[in-house]
């Protein structure tokens, strides 16, 4: 069995390299960003602007080699893949349950993004309280005790490295960008280019059919 997974959007976010950027979202507070969706998609934004928070699901596409057994940033001891959010996964899908700030078209204005700047999207879900939020007496190694001695103190969450880069920012088209260009790497440059492209052509290969 094979599977295909074509973008529907990319993301925009101020990081640009992994140090630096939160762990996850809920310790991203207030970092925003944007999300670009693929006008073949528009439709399917209807009603979403009725939820304070969504989920979006994406592709790692910057992680190393997939592995089944890990160390996670904030841990010291080796665990299988699956008992992790580390991005090494054989299907390299990220989650992220981000607030939700407006929509302008097929733009999503969005916070609390912990996501790296050019990262292709695969779906969007709303994020229901009800449904999402449960309780749970066990969590794994996810207390301070489990954590590296030296990360105890941010309780198991955030790197404390300010964003990649010193430059000013501004949302210019829809997506970060920053006013000087040799802050960022130019494999970063190259890998949104990149994303942007695959995404064109999935854009214009449904033109086509």
């Amino acid at each position: 069995m094979s599977l295909q997974l074509d973008p529907i959007g990319i993301i925009c976010s101020p990081f640009t390299q992994a140090a630096g950027t939160p762990v996850q979202a809920s310790m991203a507070e207030g970092t925003t960003g944007t999300v670009e969706i693929l006008p073949a998609f528009a439709a399917g934004l209807k009603d979403l602007d009725g939820f304070d928070r969504i989920w979006l699901l994406y592709w790692f596409d910057r992680t190393v080699a997939p592995k089944l057994i890990v160390t996670p940033y904030l841990d010291d001891q080796p665990h299988g893949v699956f008992a992790t959010r580390a991005p090494a996964r054989p299907n390299a899908i990220g989650m992220s349950a981000v607030r939700l700030l407006r929509i302008d078209g097929c733009i999503l204005h969005v916070a609390d993004v912990d996501i790296l700047d050019g990262t292709p999207l695969l779906d969007i879900k709303p994020y229901v309280p009800q449904f999402d939020h449960l309780p749970a007496e066990r969590t794994g190694r996810q207390s301070p005790a489990g954590c590296r001695p030296a990360v105890r103190g941010i309780a198991c969450g955030y790197s404390q490295i300010g964003p990649a880069g010193s430059g000013s920012q501004q949302i210019r088209g829809g997506c970060w960008r920053s006013h000087n260009m040799s802050i960022r790497s130019r494999t970063v440059v190259q890998r949104r280019e990149e994303s942007r492209a695959a995404v064109s052509a999935f854009r214009r290969s449904g033109d086509e059919t």
